[in-house]
C-alpha cells in the first residue's frame, strides 16, 4: 500500500515509497530554482538570459527514465551545501525524456552519450570543461567539480 501511495503522490524509490524524512522542504527547495527545458530554442534563451546577467550556468542533461539522473537529483542537488554552492547559478533542466531529434542534437553538440550530465558555463557563456559531470556522481564529487567551477570563475 505504502509503495501504491508513493507512486501516486511521485516518489520513484520503492526502498522509501513515503520519501526520505524532512526531504521535502529541502527537495522542494532545492527543485524550485530549476528552469525545465525540452528543445535547443529554449536552451538559448535560457543561455541568453545567463549571459545578459553575466551569471554563471549549471546545465543539468535528465530523463525521467534515467536512474542515475534520479540519484543525481534527489541524493546530490537537494544536499543543503550543493544547495549553498549552486547560489548565484542559473540552473537549467533540460529534460531528455523524449529521446527526440533535437534533443540528440544537443548531445551531439556537446559530445555526450546520454543522460545524466552537468555542464557548468561562465557568465560569458563558456562552457568550464575541467568541471563537466558525466555518469553518476555522489555529492562530494560534485562538491569538487563545482570547486573547480568556482576557481575557473575567480571565486
Amino acid at each position: 500500500l505504502a509503495c501504491w501511495y508513493g507512486a501516486f503522490i511521485g516518489q520513484g524509490n520503492p526502498l522509501q515509497p513515503l520519501g526520505q524524512p524532512g526531504a521535502v522542504a529541502t527537495a522542494s527547495a532545492a527543485s524550485g530554482n530549476w528552469q525545465t527545458i525540452t528543445s535547443q530554442a529554449e536552451l538559448a534563451a535560457q543561455m541568453a538570459q545567463a549571459q545578459a546577467a553575466g551569471k554563471p550556468l549549471l546545465l543539468d542533461f535528465y530523463a525521467d527514465w534515467c536512474i542515475s539522473c534520479k540519484v543525481i537529483e534527489h541524493e546530490v542537488l537537494t544536499d543543503p551545501q550543493v544547495i549553498q554552492g549552486l547560489q548565484g547559478y542559473s540552473l537549467v533542466r533540460l529534460d531528455m525524456t523524449e529521446s527526440n531529434a533535437d534533443q540528440r542534437a544537443l548531445l551531439d553538440r556537446y559530445k555526450l552519450f546520454g543522460p545524466p550530465a552537468l555542464l557548468f558555463f561562465a557568465g560569458n557563456g563558456r562552457e568550464i570543461t575541467a568541471a563537466r559531470v558525466v555518469g553518476e556522481i555522489d555529492t562530494a564529487g560534485f562538491l569538487g567539480e563545482l570547486a573547480v567551477a568556482g576557481t575557473e570563475l575567480g571565486q
